[in-house]
């Protein structure tokens, strides 16, 4: 690629703000909705992300670390969830305003597109590629469809965010290594790793090295093996420099995987779900289409769309027939084509190859995610090989033939369409007719989407891309005019945005119901937990508004747990709780904590579903069924003085030794403490802790000491 710096546009400090101006606000205009907070991000977005980011940020405003939350299935530990965001840096960021709101929330995923465009810019600009051009691409980027899909999770755009850089840092390393630079690519990739999925990390990470292998086949024999000396010790500078500030989070990730349902990996079933179907390829020039659920029969919303603007395809598909002399633009082709095979899944065979020999490729699902790669790569490829046109170093223009091919492939489209489509006149008269005054445009737009086919939403792409066509044919085949060529197509990236938006981000609520919802039902500090409310009852109203915010119990800090998952992986002690109905029907009724008066063993099946009104602790141990089943009934008297995320202290004061239940799931680095002295955690009930007390007044306190 250092070929293509023989031309030098006009790059200065000035241009690079008003460039980054520009793209903000494209990016503020495409997703007004969220900008202007009209309507609410929804699904995971809404049912997961929010409820843990304000986890995590109250307890950071209120001077905890969120080590644990004690309102999540029962007990979870934030800090292991690699999704929770805990190690996120811009969540941190964010907390020191205060918890989060859905206002928050919205902006993170507004920020996380925005730097997409800003990465993609930068790592052009090193390249030399001419500003308009430049432009363009960055832009492209921002508002593809793999953002659009996934920007109800954020973990997926974030690591679309800092891809980019990760890729200009590392690419500079391996061509001008310096230790500046190596620091730059090694806090970037902390970044990636800290903010996105760790499958995106791991395909990055396999990125990289296929470019160091490159790099150092390409390197000269003679000056090779001071090359890789170099090379090894940068690299030992960077990987230090990661687990520096990384160490805290894998830490927190090494207890916490083998415990979850994921920690063991994906079976092969698992990482082959949920890859992008060849035929909703489609969405290269009739983007609309794939959101017809009937035909496809999409699960999730990563497979589906691959959009990354019309005119970019173009030359992107220009790029790949365009013959070169030049070995970097060629391994950029070779790795849209093998990012591209694997996102297929099983279709392309790769990645099943790649799950049986491949280490860590067997621990993530969603092979639609390498669409992001393949996105990534022919956005390259289409800046490259406009960067061609305008320095004219060929007259050959691959752009008209692929024009005239992409033409006759829409035209069989439209036809296709048009003949199956039935009345698209009706659909919209059906939908205006079921909108009312209240919300009358979200709802207009909902029901609209909803009564479209597949081939209306073919014929409704193509009517959409009629006039760019034509200008395409205009601008860049009778002519070669750089800027109409950019900001029309900079247009049409914004307009299937815009419309992507309605798809798959928002729902028709509005942010300020949403959040008035939230605002209506949160506890901002840490209310001390009631000792008789059962669990039951805790959450009675914990699915009251599901649709809405997800579970109340993470906002009105009742310790309960409702049946819908939260938690994308769950603790694998609380899973065997939760599926065995018989033992979960019987400890639902009791509070959060409670003193048994009998004890049996946990294969006891009949005395979970016995109709007696005692307070029963099913234990592994035999030997404390004689203690608790033997003990003085003389009650005790019990109260929480002390309550965080991560520590009961309780006071009691008992006659005779006896025995408590703290329904809080068992993890490493809780403790339990009498007078300051350690005292053992006894399994009990499956999934929590109970501990053997001593008569008289005495401190007990249970603390999670995770020290990082």
């Amino acid at each position: 690629m250092n070929e293509l710096k023989s031309f030098q546009p006009a790059y200065s400090r000035k241009k690079d703000l008003f460039t980054l101006l520009i793209l903000l606000i494209i990016c503020l205009i495409t997703y007004w909705p969220l900008t202007f907070h009209v309507f609410s991000l929804k699904n995971d977005a809404i049912i997961y992300f929010l409820p843990v980011r304000y986890q995590v940020s109250q307890s950071f405003f209120n001077g905890y670390f969120p080590f644990w939350s004690p309102y999540f299935n029962l007990g979870y530990p934030l800090n292991g969830d690699m999704q929770a965001g805990v190690w996120n840096p811009i969540v941190q960021l964010f907390s020191l305003f205060g918890p989060y709101t859905l206002y928050t929330l919205q902006i993170e995923t507004l920020l996380y597109i925005y730097l997409g465009g800003v990465g993609m810019y930068y790592l052009l600009r090193h390249f030399s590629i001419h500003p308009l051009v430049n432009l363009l691409c960055a832009t492209a980027y921002m508002l593809c469809g793999f953002n659009s899909d996934a920007s109800q999770y954020l973990l997926w755009i974030s690591g679309s965010a800092f891809l980019p850089v990760v890729f200009l840092f590392y690419y500079r390393l391996l061509q001008s290594p310096t230790l500046y630079t190596t620091l730059l690519f090694s806090f970037f990739f902390w970044l990636l790793f800290s903010t996105a999925n760790p499958g995106e990390f791991i395909i990055t990470t396999y990125m990289l090295a296929a470019m160091l292998l490159a790099k150092t086949v390409g390197v000269p024999k003679d000056t090779r093996v001071r090359f890789i000396r170099k090379m090894a010790g940068l690299h030992v500078v960077a990987v230090l420099l990661f687990v520096c500030l990384a160490l805290p989070a894998i830490l927190s990730y090494i207890p916490y995987l083998p415990r979850t349902e994921r920690g063991s990996g994906a079976t092969y079933e698992e990482a082959m779900s949920n890859p992008l179907h060849p035929a909703l390829t489609v969405a290269y020039v009739a983007p609309l289409s794939v959101f017809d659920k009937t035909v496809f029969k999409i699960t999730d919303p990563i497979e589906r769309n691959s959009w990354f603007g019309l005119f970019t395809f173009v030359f992107f598909l220009s790029g790949m027939l365009f013959k070169t002399s030049k070995r970097s633009i060629r391994l950029l082709k070779y790795a849209f084509i093998i990012t591209f095979i694997l996102s297929l899944g099983e279709w392309g065979l790769l990645r099943a190859v790649a799950y049986y020999t491949l280490p860590l490729m067997n621990t993530f699902r969603h092979p639609a995610m390498f669409k992001l790669y393949s996105i990534f790569f022919g956005i390259l490829l289409a800046a490259f090989y406009l960067q061609q046109q305008v320095q004219q170093t060929t007259a050959s223009q691959k752009h008209r033939t692929i024009f005239h091919v992409l033409v006759f492939i829409i035209a069989g489209l439209a036809v296709l369409g048009f003949i199956n489509s039935g009345n698209i006149y009706q659909a919209i008269h059906l939908a205006i007719k079921n909108s009312t005054n209240e919300s009358r445009v979200a709802i207009l737009l909902n029901t609209f989407k909803n009564a479209l086919s597949f081939y209306n939403l073919v014929v409704l792409s193509i009517i959409i891309q009629l006039p760019f066509l034509f200008l395409f044919y205009r601008f860049a085949i009778q002519k070669f005019e750089l800027k109409k060529i950019v900001y029309t197509g900079i247009v049409n990236c914004m307009i299937y945005a815009g419309i992507f938006t309605f798809f798959t981000i928002v729902k028709k609520d509005s942010a300020k119901s949403i959040q008035a919802v939230i605002n209506a039902h949160t506890y901002k500090d840490y209310p001390i937990p009631s000792l008789t409310a059962s669990l039951q009852q805790n959450s009675e109203d914990g699915m009251k508004y599901y649709k809405e915010i997800g579970t109340l119990n993470m906002y009105n800090k009742k310790i309960g747990r409702v049946g819908q998952r939260i938690s994308p992986p769950n603790l694998l002690i609380q899973n065997d709780f939760w599926d065995n109905t018989a033992l979960r029907s019987r400890i639902m009724q009791y509070p959060v904590i409670y003193e048994p008066d009998t004890a049996c063993l946990l294969n006891d099946t009949a005395a979970m579903l016995s109709p007696t009104t005692k307070k029963i602790v099913f234990v592994t141990d035999s030997v404390y069924i004689n203690q608790i089943n033997n003990k003085e009934k003389t009650g005790i008297d019990l109260t929480l003085n002390h309550f965080t995320p991560n520590s009961f202290h309780f006071v009691y004061s008992a006659k005779a030794n006896t025995f408590l239940v703290l329904n809080q799931n068992r993890y490493p680095f809780w403790q339990i403490t009498i007078d300051g002295q350690k005292t053992p955690i006894v399994p009990v009930n499956s999934s929590f802790m109970g501990v053997a007390i001593p008569a008289g007044k005495h401190l007990l306190h249970f603390d999670f000491k995770a020290n990082h």
